[in-house]
């Protein structure tokens, strides 16, 4: 029996695969304009492969988790705590940000919070656990 995938669960994945695309794109940006990273190749390598891999196995959860597998929902949930813990260990320098970039971080962290939510809580919630993987879909 197909059950057809909550609104709220393709909220969800939407509003993850665009905080996904911003962030991956803010970080290859600061990535090309940062002098460091040009000035050694095994930093530039590193940094480099460090952005692809977390956002290649954030987007591989993201798909597995429209696909109703719960797996992929719990290690999307602690891929992003992992991220947040990150952030509040090692906190950017606060001078370097100007307001609006302080604005469009809070955004983001606001908007993951929410696709969460609605992956964790209600019908979002209810889907996965009625389901056993695999069977809804985007």
């Amino acid at each position: 029996m197909k059950v057809d995938t909550p609104n709220r669960v393709k909220l969800a994945i939407a509003i993850a695969g665009l905080v996904l695309l911003v962030d991956t794109g803010n970080n290859l940006w600061r990535f090309a304009l940062d002098p460091e990273a040009q000035s050694d190749a095994m930093f530039r390598g590193l940094w480099l492969a460090i952005i692809l891999i977390s956002a290649g196995a954030t987007a591989v959860f993201l798909f597995f988790a429209s696909r109703r597998h719960n797996w992929a929902r719990i290690a999307f949930l602690v891929l992003t705590l992992g991220y947040w813990t990150y952030w509040v260990v090692y906190p950017p320098v606060l001078e370097s940000y100007p307001w609006w970039k302080w604005g469009i971080s809070a955004s983001l962290i606001f908007a993951q919070a929410t696709a969460l939510l609605l992956l964790f809580l209600g019908a979002g919630a209810r889907w996965f656990q009625e389901g056993s993987g695999g069977e809804g879909a985007l």
